[in-house]
C-alpha cells in the first residue's frame, strides 16, 4: 500500500505534464501571428545564416536594432521550422509554447524547494491560470522564453545554496541557467544581482558568519573559483549564440543591457483612457497593470503568501532555507520599485515584466498552502485543498471565453474587459488579424472575382495578415491616418486594428465584421455599401 502511494505521488507530476502538453497540442494553432514575430523570425534566419556561413555572413548585426537582442529563441525557432517545412508560424507557436510549459515546470520545481508538498502544485496551477501568461506563451517570441530561463535561473541559485556541500557541477549549472536568460534578453544581467543577494541572504540566514572577519576567513580559493565558474559559464553560454556579442564578448553585452535600460523608441500608449507617450508613463503604470491584469483570487493568495513569509521571517523562528524567501521577495519587489522610482520607457501593458508572474505564482502557492494548513482541520484538508484549487482556477471560464485572446484579460478592479477595453490596450499585437483574414477568405470563396483588401499594418505587422490570406485575396497596406471618408477605389475591404485609432479611417465605409470579445473590438473590417459582405 505504501509503495502504491509512493508510485502515485511520483507519477502525478508526469500526468500533469502530459495533460498540459495535450492542452497545448489542441490549441496552439488557434493563435495568430503577433506584431514582432516576423521581425524576430527574420533575425533568427540571419543568425542561422551567420553560423552556416562559418561566421562570414554578418547581416544579422546590421538588421535594424536586432543586434541588441539575444537570438537564442529566434535561432531555435528558425532551425526547427526549417526541419519541418510548412506551417512555419504554427510550428513556431508550438516551440514557444514549450517554453511556457517549461516555465510552469520551473515554478513547480521552485515551489518544491519550500518544504510544503502543496506549494508546487498550487504555484503551477496559479501560473497556468494567469491569463496574461497563458495568452502570451504561444506567440510572444521574447518575454515568455525570458521568463522561463529567469525562473530556472532563480531555481538553480536557490537549489545551489540549499545544498550543504557546493559542487563545481552545480555552480556551472547556475551559470548556464543565467546564460540562457542572457541569450534571450540582456536584461538578464539582473540575475547577477539576484545571485549576489542570494549569497548574502544565505550567509546571513544559514551560516554562523556574523562579522566581517568571519566572512573573510570563510572565503577561500574554492569559493572564489565557484563564483568565477558561475560567471564564466553564464558569459560563455550567452556569447556562444549571439553574433554581435562574439564581436566584442565583454563590451557588447553590456552595451545591449544599457540600451534596454535607455530604449529610445517612443510609442503612444492608451492608459486609463488617455494616450500617453511610453517614456512619460506615470509611476503607477506597472503596479496598476499587475493589480488589474491578474485574477483577484491569485492576487489575494499571493498577498497572503507574501505576508506569511514576512511573518515567518519577523518571528525569528529557526527555519532552514529561510534565505530563499528573501530572494523570492526581492524577485518581485526590486523590478516594481525600480519602475516606480525610474519610470523607464515601456509599453504593451505588463509584457516586458512577464518574468515577474512566476514569482507571483509561487507566492500564491505559498498563500494557498498556508490557508489550507492553518485554517482547515486535518480531517478536512482535502476539501480545503480542493477549494484552494477552485480559487486558483477562478479565471479559467473567462480565459475560455476570451480564447485565443487570453492576454486581453482585465479583472473586476478594471471593470472587466467590457470597461477596460476602452481605457487600456487590448490586442495590441494584432493577433486578431488571423481571424479577420479568415472572414475575408470566406467572402473570397463566395465571390466570383478576386478581392482587394487594404490592411492597417507596417512592414513588421504585415505578416499578421499576409500569412493567412487565401487565394483570391490581394492585400495592400497602409499605416497611419487617412482623411478620405470612404474606401479607396477598387478596395473591397479594410482590415484595421483599433490600436492607434487605425480603425477610425474611412468613417463613411460601413463596418461589416468585428473581431473582439465582450463587445470590445480588437479588429474591425470595413467594406463597401454595395460590395461583397456588405451586410453586418
Amino acid at each position: 500500500m505504501k509503495a502504491a502511494g509512493t508510485f502515485v505521488r511520483a507519477a502525478l507530476p508526469w500526468l500533469g505534464l502530459v495533460a498540459l502538453a495535450l492542452l497545448v497540442l489542441l490549441t496552439y494553432r488557434h493563435y495568430g501571428i503577433t506584431w514582432d514575430e516576423s521581425f524576430h523570425f527574420e533575425y533568427g534566419r540571419k543568425v542561422l545564416a551567420f553560423f552556416q556561413s562559418g561566421f562570414r555572413d554578418r547581416s544579422c548585426n546590421a538588421f535594424a536594432d536586432a543586434r541588441f537582442y539575444g537570438p537564442l529563441v529566434d535561432f531555435i525557432c528558425v532551425g526547427i521550422t526549417q526541419l519541418t517545412p510548412g506551417s512555419t508560424f504554427e510550428i513556431k507557436h508550438l516551440v514557444l509554447a514549450v517554453f511556457g510549459v517549461l516555465t510552469i515546470v520551473g515554478v513547480f520545481r521552485l515551489g518544491g524547494l519550500l518544504g510544503d508538498p502543496l506549494i508546487p502544485w498550487f504555484a503551477a496551477l496559479a501560473l497556468l491560470a494567469m491569463p496574461p501568461f497563458y495568452g502570451h506563451m504561444f506567440n510572444n517570441p521574447k518575454d515568455v522564453p525570458f521568463a522561463c530561463f529567469f525562473t530556472w535561473a532563480i531555481y538553480a541559485m536557490l537549489a545551489f545554496f540549499r545544498r550543504e556541500r557546493f559542487a563545481w557541477r552545480d555552480a556551472v549549472g547556475v551559470g548556464v541557467a543565467i546564460g540562457l536568460a542572457l541569450a534571450v534578453r540582456a536584461g538578464g544581467l539582473l540575475l547577477f544581482y539576484y545571485l549576489a543577494m542570494a549569497a548574502g541572504f544565505y550567509v546571513a540566514c544559514e551560516t554562523g558568519i556574523r562579522t566581517w572577519p568571519d566572512l573573510r576567513r570563510a572565503v577561500s580559493v574554492r569559493t572564489i573559483g565557484l563564483a568565477l565558474a558561475m560567471a564564466g559559464a553564464a558569459w560563455a553560454v550567452m556569447v556562444s549564440v549571439w553574433p554581435w556579442a562574439l564581436e566584442n564578448p565583454v563590451l557588447n553585452p553590456v552595451r545591449a543591457f544599457l540600451m534596454s535600460r535607455n530604449f529610445d523608441a517612443v510609442y503612444p500608449v492608451l492608459y486609463r483612457g488617455e494616450v500617453l507617450m511610453s517614456d512619460t508613463l506615470p509611476w503607477h503604470y506597472l503596479p496598476n497593470y499587475l493589480l488589474i491584469g491578474l485574477p483577484p483570487a491569485i492576487l489575494a493568495l499571493a498577498a497572503v503568501g507574501f505576508g506569511a513569509c514576512i511573518a515567518r521571517q519577523a518571528g525569528g523562528v529557526p527555519a532552514p532555507g529561510r534565505f530563499m524567501l528573501y530572494v523570492l521577495e526581492l524577485w518581485i519587489l526590486f523590478p516594481v520599485l525600480y519602475f516606480v522610482a525610474k519610470q523607464p520607457n515601456v509599453y504593451d501593458g505588463m509584457r516586458h515584466f512577464l518574468f515577474l508572474l512566476p514569482c507571483v505564482a509561487v507566492f500564491a502557492g505559498i498563500g494557498a498552502a498556508f490557508l489550507v494548513n492553518r485554517l482547515a482541520p486535518v480531517a478536512r484538508r482535502g476539501l480545503a485543498a480542493a477549494a484552494a484549487v477552485l480559487l486558483l482556477l477562478s479565471a479559467v471560464p473567462e480565459m475560455v471565453y476570451l480564447h485565443p485572446y487570453e492576454a486581453t484579460y482585465f479583472n473586476v478592479f478594471a471593470g472587466g474587459l467590457e470597461k477596460a477595453g476602452r481605457r487600456y490596450e487590448t490586442d495590441y499585437w494584432v493577433s486578431s488579424y488571423k481571424e479577420a483574414v479568415a472572414w475575408v477568405n470566406a467572402r473570397a470563396r463566395e465571390s466570383r472575382r478576386p478581392l482587394t483588401v487594404l490592411v492597417a499594418a507596417n512592414a513588421y505587422s504585415a505578416a499578421c495578415a499576409a500569412y493567412y490570406a487565401g487565394p483570391g485575396v490581394d492585400l495592400w497596406y497602409v499605416f497611419g491616418p487617412d482623411a478620405r471618408p470612404g474606401l479607396p477605389d477598387s478596395v473591397d475591404y479594410y482590415i484595421a486594428t483599433t490600436r492607434y485609432s487605425l480603425s477610425e479611417n474611412y468613417p463613411a465605409a460601413p463596418v461589416v465584421h468585428v473581431v473582439g470579445r465582450h463587445g470590445v473590438p480588437f479588429t474591425v473590417i470595413k467594406g463597401r455599401r454595395d460590395g461583397p459582405g456588405a451586410h453586418p
